[in-house]
């Protein structure tokens, strides 16, 4: 049975690699997954199990809406053999590095976010990072904390200082601005004052903020390059509420653990494993139809990694996997919600993981690279093109290492469009373009040598950030699409709200949970 292994076959930290890893591709595996969905089967074999939940998809809001209901047993499915979504990790030299997502926002003191941090033992091993341990790297060098310290004319300063505290004021709520809360409340002021803010642009936002003037060059090369890597889109193209949302809470710090959010994730699977019964973590299992019975409880088909299928029946089914997806394998669907599903629009990004011989740069976590002139930013594909790699993180940050160094270059493909460079570029060519970077560029300005770098793997993702565009938190999109369906299906995923962060997939698992567990014990 899938998963009945140990449970380091299936952890999201991989440490089975050695000094240099195989030359292919990391992270989401086109071909396995596309095989299946792009040909469904309609068999549909009698089902052999029966459980109270079955939760479909192994990232982190399934692993999350899992450990949350783990008295229930449910089963997990989920079609990689490792867990964590892009939530994964691999180790070198003992050293913990991330695949995809890396870090975290600092939890509000007395959260149920912070709770569960401190139930999981994560915060034990993070280590905070703030402004000082972000950098920017110019063509004057290395600046770091950024909205205090970078310099120019005095128009410049203005204007950098207003949106520092704008996004100050937004963080603590002061003066009379809100911070953004998402997932959002349902009704009342503060719902009324978020949804005002989703109907205009991040971009625009920023602009208001100056009186209508435009956001200085500069300033604006930085804030497009976060909404890259963040989102995968231009700030034109994001909702206000998501923009600061995202950004004005990273200046109330961000926590880093060994080998990123992988850390959170491992730690819910060894959870699980050590809960459950066994064989129910299971690896490797396709869903290829999740339906609704007459009787009231859900078939689950499934494809076992051999390519024979089963299926069990549930009480409660929990589908965390993108909408996209839900709408090919969920029977029965309604017309308008399958419409709404395919309104979501994806991207992509790559990371270049580079192993380096000596030390890292000292307290230094991520740094933008802003060298050169600032791009034309009306043709957001050829300034992605030419940017290329759009920042950098430390691993080693959270993890003293006496002789190894990890860099992860993030490269984000923030353009529709972007997603099937993905699934259809050579390898050998994605390599090249990170190592050209990494020695002309990167290795230089912190004072490494070439030499030093040992191997290079890279990562790719295809639809990890959903983008939340202006006005579909104000549609009432979101509540709609998230609503369990006939009243057995939940859907539990960060593209409930459009927004790719750890906190929204763990928030909408507690949100969902005592739902879950009333169908779930009800029978």
């Amino acid at each position: 049975m899938p998963g009945a292994g140990g449970l380091e076959e299936f952890s999201p930290v991989d440490r089975t690699l050695g000094e240099v890893g195989p030359e292919r591709f990391f992270g989401d595996d086109f071909n396995h997954a596309h095989g299946i969905l792009w040909k469904l089967p309609n068999d549909e074999p009698d089902p052999d199990e029966e459980v109270k939940l079955c939760v479909v998809g192994g990232g982190m809001s399934g692993l999350g809406s899992a450990y949350l209901n783990r008295d229930l047993a449910p089963v997990v499915l989920e079609q990689a053999p490792r867990f964590g979504g892009n939530s994964k990790a691999q180790s070198w030299r003992g050293l913990n590095f991330s695949l995809g997502a890396a870090y975290l926002v600092l939890p509000d003191s007395g959260s149920k976010l912070e709770a569960l941090y401190r139930e999981l033992g994560v915060d034990r091993v993070w280590r905070a990072g703030d402004e000082e341990t972000s950098a920017a790297l110019t063509d004057q060098g290395f600046v770091r904390d950024l909205w205090h310290k970078m310099q120019g004319p005095a128009p410049f300063i203005r204007d950098r200082n207003r949106l520092l505290a704008h996004f100050l004021d937004v963080l603590h709520e002061k003066h009379g601005q809100i911070f953004p809360d998402i997932p959002a409340p349902g009704t009342g002021a503060k719902r009324k004052a978020i949804e005002a803010l989703d109907k205009v642009s991040f971009a625009d936002h920023l602009k208001s903020v100056l009186g209508g003037r435009p956001v200085p060059p500069r300033l604006a090369r930085i804030l497009e390059s976060y909404c890259w890597s963040a989102f995968g889109a231009s700030a034109k193209e994001l909702s206000a509420a998501a923009g600061l949302n995202f950004y004005a809470a990273e200046f109330g710090g961000i926590a880093v653990c060994p080998g990123g959010n992988a850390k959170v994730a491992e730690s819910l699977v060894e959870r699980l494993y050590r809960d459950l019964p066994k064989g129910h973590l299971r690896p490797g299992c396709m869903v290829t139809r999740v339906r609704v019975e007459n009787d009231g409880a859900v078939r689950v088909t499934y494809m076992l990694p051999s390519g024979r299928l089963k299926a069990l029946r549930a009480r409660a089914v929990v589908m965390s996997c993108p909408k996209f997806i839900a709408s090919k394998i969920l029977v029965d669907l309604e017309p308008k919600r399958v419409e709404e599903f395919k309104s979501l629009e994806y991207r992509a990004y790559w990371v270049g993981n580079a192993l380096l011989d000596g030390a890292p740069p000292k307290d230094m976590y991520e740094i933008y690279l802003q060298k050169g002139p600032v791009p034309d930013f009306t043709d957001i594909g050829a300034a992605a093109h030419h940017q290329r790699v759009t920042d950098v993180c430390v691993a080693n940050f959270a993890q003293e290492h006496p002789d190894g160094t990890v860099l992860s270059l993030y490269r984000a493909l923030p353009y529709t469009g972007g997603r099937p460079e993905t699934y259809t570029a050579d390898y050998a060519a994605v390599r090249a373009g990170f190592e050209e970077q990494l020695r002309s560029e990167i290795l230089p300005s912190i004072g490494m040598a070439k030499a030093k770098l040992l191997d290079l793997r890279v990562s790719r993702w295809g639809h990890p950030l959903p983008i939340p565009k202006v006005g579909n938190l104000a549609s009432g999109l979101y509540d709609r699409i998230r609503a369990p369906f006939k009243e057995r299906v939940f859907f539990v995923e960060q593209d409930n709200w459009a927004q790719a962060a750890i906190e929204t997939a763990l928030g909408e698992a507690m949100e969902h949970a005592p739902e879950i567990r009333r169908v779930a014990q009800r029978g």
